[in-house]
Parts: C-alpha cells; sequence; structure tokens
C-alpha cells in the first residue's frame, strides 16, 4: 500500500511538472529527466515513505510538501527534489492569504516565508492553556482564518 501511494503521490508531481514547464513529455520522460531520477525516488522505500501536505508555490513556480518519517520539508522544484527544512516535524501545509506557508508540526501551528528557509513563526501551540495534542491538517478561510486539526 505505502508503494501504490508513493507512487500516485509522485505521479502527480510529475503530472504538475508537466503542466508547469509547458511540455508534451510522457511520465517516463518525465521520469528519467527528473534529478534526481524519480524512478529512484520511486523504488527508494527507505525516507520518502509519508509525504503529506503538498503545496503549490506560484510564485516560485515549487511544489512544497512534508516528508514525515524523514522530518523534513521538500521542495521539488525545475525536476529537482530538495530538503529545504530539516528536523521540521511538519505535516499539512498551505499558503496564507499573503502567500507565505502554514505549517501543522507535531506541536505547532507556524508560519515561513514561501521559500520555505525563513525563520519559522509559531502562531498557535497552545488552547485555553492547554498544549496542542499533534496538529496535523491546516487551512486557510477566505477571510484569513486559520483552521487546523488536533486531533
Amino acid at each position: 500500500m505505502i508503494k501504490a501511494c508513493h507512487f500516485l503521490f509522485v505521479a502527480w508531481l510529475l503530472h504538475l511538472s508537466r503542466q508547469i514547464h509547458g511540455q508534451d513529455l510522457s511520465m517516463s520522460d518525465i521520469l528519467r529527466r527528473s534529478n534526481p531520477p524519480m524512478l529512484e525516488i520511486i523504488d527508494a522505500d527507505a525516507g520518502l515513505r509519508t509525504l503529506e501536505g503538498p503545496v503549490w508555490i506560484p510564485s516560485r513556480r515549487a511544489l512544497i510538501f512534508s516528508n514525515i518519517q524523514g522530518n523534513q520539508m521538500l521542495d521539488f522544484r525545475g525536476g529537482n527534489l530538495n530538503a529545504v527544512r530539516t528536523d521540521w516535524g511538519g505535516n499539512g501545509n498551505v499558503l496564507d492569504l499573503s502567500g507565505r506557508i502554514l505549517t501543522a508540526t507535531s506541536e505547532t501551528i507556524t508560519r515561513i516565508d514561501s521559500s520555505g528557509t525563513g525563520p519559522a513563526t509559531i502562531l498557535a501551540e497552545s488552547f485555553e492553556g492547554k498544549k496542542f495534542n499533534n496538529p496535523n491538517d491546516v487551512a486557510v478561510k477566505s477571510d484569513g482564518s486559520i483552521w487546523f486539526t488536533d486531533p
């Protein structure tokens, strides 16, 4: 199941990449041309098993997402996959109305710039004096209010 879900996620990334670059490439062409080769990523069970929170950053033409088991925020742009944050603990991601990234980490709701590399600002870590359990997903309503799950 992990491999099937992982393959679907990578296929979605590749589909976006094909749309972004405006090229009519076959899936196998994209798999071969990407750096690192996506065929290697699909088969690399260690490290990229639990991917969550994909968010398209229009200003950077990049897709960021959380690698939960690897404790990273990853950036997929121009066929390249890079870790932009390590020791992160992120899960769900979304853009706020100003284009900044909001992330539900294992303990907080945190805001960072659209590059994913700037300083992190904790927006919330407790409610009515009680620490969050484990924020999971985050969403921004059209009025700018932030909603998230904390199971």
